[in-house]
């Protein structure tokens, strides 16, 4: 279980690289666009439950800090899966991701408030393009992995891809679709799962043997407290994929057939 990253910049001393906290004003501008988008959020309350179908609770602000400080997020695509009215989604945002989307199968109704949040947030802070599409139900898309899911829900073509989800309203079903669209993804770099460690899929353990199931490698990095606004504990654990075995053995044969061509150039 890792230590939470700070961002650190590299300035040359003499003839060494020294490495410091990032610059004050840098850190000054990501803690103000943090506070902005959880202002925003705050100005919409309640965010406790959907309009629609269910009733869930929201993470705490320091919670979703928590998960997203796990992932790396500037410049990236964000995919929250369950967004409910769009915090995580917010956070990812003021935390420097180039687009955050986020699917849920609740009513209209949300993605007309996340609208207003974003327009609101727009006002503080540069923000890039983020939509919520809501009465999706991501056991009836067609695609089957993760950037399929992007392009047939937003045209998106994003390479490099960080997904969220606060799952413990999804049925067992919509869990075991969500990890099978992880596992066939190739684009996707990390993603966490939030829910109660007793429920389907809560342990980390379960979510790497289904995952095993489709020879997808991955890692587990973090298992950490997230709570909801309802005062719910729940666990969140963040995964990190790496490169598949036939990825491995062309970066070995490639490296070989350089080691070939470094040897037959020698005297």
């Amino acid at each position: 279980r890792g230590k939470m990253l700070t961002p650190v910049a590299v300035r040359k001393r003499g003839g060494e690289a020294v490495v410091t906290p990032e610059s004050e004003g840098a850190a000054k501008k990501a803690k103000g666009a943090w506070r902005s988008a959880m202002s925003v959020f705050r100005r919409f309350s309640p965010g406790l439950g959907h309009d629609g179908r269910g009733l869930y609770g929201t993470l705490t602000d320091n919670s979703v800090k928590r998960v997203l400080g796990r992932h790396e997020l500037v410049g990236r695509t964000h995919l929250d899966v369950g967004a409910a009215d769009g915090k995580v989604m917010l956070g990812a945002l003021a935390l420097g991701v180039a687009r955050s989307y986020g699917v849920e199968i609740a009513g209209g109704a949300l993605a007309t408030k996340f609208q207003a949040m974003k327009r609101l947030l727009g006002e503080a802070i540069a923000s890039p393009r983020a939509e919520l599409r809501c009465e999706t139900d991501i056991t009836g898309l067609d695609a089957s992995d993760i950037e399929g899911w992007l392009g047939e829900v937003f045209g998106d073509e994003s390479e490099r891809i960080v997904v969220t989800a606060v799952w413990h309203g999804f049925t067992v079903a919509a869990k075991e679709c969500l990890l099978s669209a992880l596992a066939r993804s190739r684009r996707v770099t990390t993603f966490s799962l939030v829910g109660p460690m007793r429920k389907d899929y809560g342990r980390a353990d379960d979510v790497l043997n289904f995952l095993s199931r489709f020879d997808a490698h991955c890692n587990w990095l973090h298992d950490d407290d997230a709570t909801l606004a309802g005062g719910e504990h729940y666990r969140a654990l963040t995964f990190q994929f790496y490169p598949t075995r036939a990825d491995a053995l062309a970066d070995d044969g490639a490296a070989l057939a350089s080691t070939a061509h470094f040897h037959a150039d020698m005297p």
